[in-house]
C-alpha cells in the first residue's frame, strides 16, 4: 500500500510538471519547456510508465525543434553564398 501510495506522489509530480513543460511550451520558452520536459520524463521512468516517457520524448523533440531558429541559417546561407561569389 505504501509503494503505491509513493507511485501515486511521483506520477502527480511528473503530471505537474510536464503540465508547466506544456504552458512553457505555449509560451515559446521552448529551453524551458525541454527542460520541464526531462524532469517529467526522469519522474515517469522512474515509475516505469512506458506510454508517458514516450509522451516526453516527443515533447522534448518538439521543443528541440521549435527551439531552432531561422537566423542561424540565414547566416550560414549568406556565408555560403558570399563564398560561392568570392570564387567566381
Amino acid at each position: 500500500m505504501r509503494i503505491e501510495a509513493e507511485r501515486k506522489k511521483i506520477r502527480e509530480e511528473g503530471e505537474a510538471l510536464f503540465s508547466e513543460a506544456k504552458s512553457l511550451f505555449d509560451a515559446k520558452k521552448y529551453d524551458e519547456a525541454k527542460a520541464k520536459f526531462e524532469e517529467a520524463r526522469a519522474k515517469f521512468e522512474s515509475i516505469q510508465d512506458n506510454e508517458k516517457i514516450k509522451e516526453c520524448d516527443e515533447w522534448i523533440r518538439k521543443s528541440e525543434e521549435a527551439g531552432v531558429t531561422i537566423i542561424p541559417v540565414l547566416i550560414a546561407l549568406i556565408i555560403v553564398l558570399f563564398i560561392f561569389k568570392r570564387k567566381h
